[in-house]
């Protein structure tokens, strides 16, 4: 096994890499066959799904009777009717090669995930009796817990989401090229962009501290997380997710921290911090409304180390979103265009 291991420090170029021999192991003859396999009906189904498509043009054209252009298929499957029918069989072909390629896939992701949680393990259990002592292992545990999940959800994104998404818009910018010239590949491919950095700009929120308007940090333009720890702390309780980034930010900073209060109700941490019981750590998105009213003042933390607090919309593996996911992510990303300006 390689003894590269994955550090939370490196890029994301360098994680995968370091990732790869886990993916790919060199003694394990199986899993590299899984991997290529999984590999191969990715862009099996992928090629489908590219497909499917023209069935529908050839079954406009079938239906205009224009005759301009026939399609490449036996002359019983070239009426409009054979050619929907053949559509919706190509999609159900598309996603049992998706369902194939998860089933092969699985039990690569699962042993890339074992093996990197025994290496930490181990590793664990040869530090010095004095690291044990000074340190709580149960916390310790939970790191690595998390740490195994973050490394598993890596390894189905990259595998079973990235990749076939470069694949799919490699294929379609292809077609485009054919069709309509590099020109309409260029404002596509510019246009992906800007959607792809307007998604990132803004489903990450800043983490700042959240105070009343006569707070002292309250006509701060932006603190440090150091700063706040002078002031008894009210922060969310830790089934939320923006716990689990407070507490490795105050890791990172070495900070000592003995909440005043913890809950998992914003409305209570909102309550305490007018009443001057604390200061909170939350994101603008939390206090937006206190913020508009100006009952509550946010100001951003500046240390380059904390982590922003990523919004997404979770769906089950493996599944294609229906129109109404999609539906409700346009409504998320409209309302979002519009909320920005006044939270970022």
């Amino acid at each position: 096994m390689a003894e590269k291991t994955v550090s939370a420090e490196s890029g994301t170029l360098r994680t995968l890499r370091n990732l790869w021999p886990y993916m790919y192991p060199a003694d394990r003859p199986d899993l590299r066959w899984r991997v290529t396999w999984a590999t191969l009906l990715l862009v099996i189904a992928k090629l489908v799904l590219v497909a499917g498509p023209y069935f529908f043009k050839w079954a406009t054209d079938a239906l205009a009777g224009t005759g301009k252009y026939s399609p490449p298929l036996p002359a019983f499957l070239t009426g409009a009717i054979a050619l929907v029918i053949a559509y919706n069989f190509l999609r159900l072909v598309q996603l049992g090669f998706n369902q194939l390629r998860d089933s092969l896939f699985a039990r690569v992701g699962q042993h890339a995930v074992r093996q990197l949680a025994w290496r930490t393990f181990v590793h664990m259990h040869e530090l010095s009796l004095r690291f044990h002592l000074e340190r709580r292992t149960g916390g310790l545990s939970r790191i690595i817990e998390r740490g195994t999940k973050g490394i598993e959800t890596i390894v189905r994104f990259i595998m079973l989401n990235t990749a076939p998404t470069i694949l799919e818009f490699a294929l379609t910018a292809g077609i485009f090229a054919f069709t309509y010239g590099w020109r309409y590949v260029a404002v596509v491919a510019i246009t992906v962009a800007v959607y792809v950095w307007f998604t990132v700009k803004a489903s990450d929120w800043r983490i700042g501290v959240v105070v009343p308007p006569g707070h002292p940090l309250a006509e701060r333009a932006s603190v440090l997380l150091s700063e706040c720890a002078g002031y008894p702390l009210i922060l969310p309780a830790a089934p939320l997710s923006i716990r689990s980034l407070l507490d490795d930010a105050f890791a990172r900073n070495t900070i000592e921290v003995a909440p005043a209060a913890e809950s998992t109700s914003m409305a209570l941490i909102q309550r305490l911090v007018m009443q001057g019981d604390g200061i909170a750590l939350l994101n603008p998105l939390d206090v937006m409304e206190e913020r508009a009213r100006q009952t509550l003042m946010f100001i951003p933390l500046r240390d380059r180390n904390v982590r922003p607090q990523p919004l997404a919309l979770i769906e089950r593996a493996g599944r294609q979103p229906n129109a109404a996911a999609e539906l409700m992510a346009q409504s998320i990303e409209s309302a979002l265009a519009q909320l920005y300006p006044q939270i970022g």
